[in-house]
């Protein structure tokens, strides 16, 4: 099953993204400061019909952040699958850290039977939780392009950097 989810880019399953660009850390004070404007996180943003496949509202307070993403792929011979991600995380200087197995999971998938949709969260808790605690920090490249770069418990780059947008209210999901 190939799905892509972006939790703040700490959750990338499957699907090819961007090689990891160069570019410099950004600090997580400037990400706190733009998130009071722009306090949602785009992923694979559609100039054209101007949706994201994966969208996170970020709340930070005090040293922690609130995620609440929502993102929908398509499953061969099934159609469209809505899930919702909720968890919190410790900023720190550079990055936010938390354990995967403290995220809520659900799922909305019209074409599918109930029991279907509940071994799609199954399978995603299972996926999430073997990967342990992790932390993931902006990065802008060269050109200006912000992208999330995820990183386990051992410092190992998980997966490849995605490129996000950030905007002042939420976009459609593209279908």
């Amino acid at each position: 099953m190939k799905l892509k989810i972006a939790i703040f880019g700490l959750l990338l399953i499957g699907c090819a993204a961007e090689p990891m660009p160069e570019g410099q850390i950004i600090p997580m004070k400037s990400i706190i400061a733009d998130a009071r404007e722009r306090p949602f996180e785009c992923d694979e943003y559609s100039i054209d019909d101007d949706t994201c496949t994966g969208i996170v509202e970020r709340r930070f307070s005090g040293g922690s952040v609130f995620m609440d993403a929502k993102l929908q792929d398509r499953f061969p011979n099934t159609g469209l699958v809505s899930i919702t991600l909720k968890t919190t995380f410790d900023v720190r200087e550079t990055s936010f850290c938390g354990d995967y197995s403290d995220v809520e999971i659900t799922a909305r998938a019209p074409n599918f039977l109930p029991h279907v949709t509940d071994r799609v969260v199954d399978q995603m808790e299972r996926d999430l939780k073997g990967n342990g605690v992790g932390c993931s920090s902006y990065l802008r490249d060269t050109e200006g392009r912000v992208y999330v770069v995820s990183r386990d418990s051992s410092g190992a780059i998980q997966g490849p950097a995605d490129q996000v947008w950030f905007f002042a209210n939420p976009k459609e999901l593209s279908r």
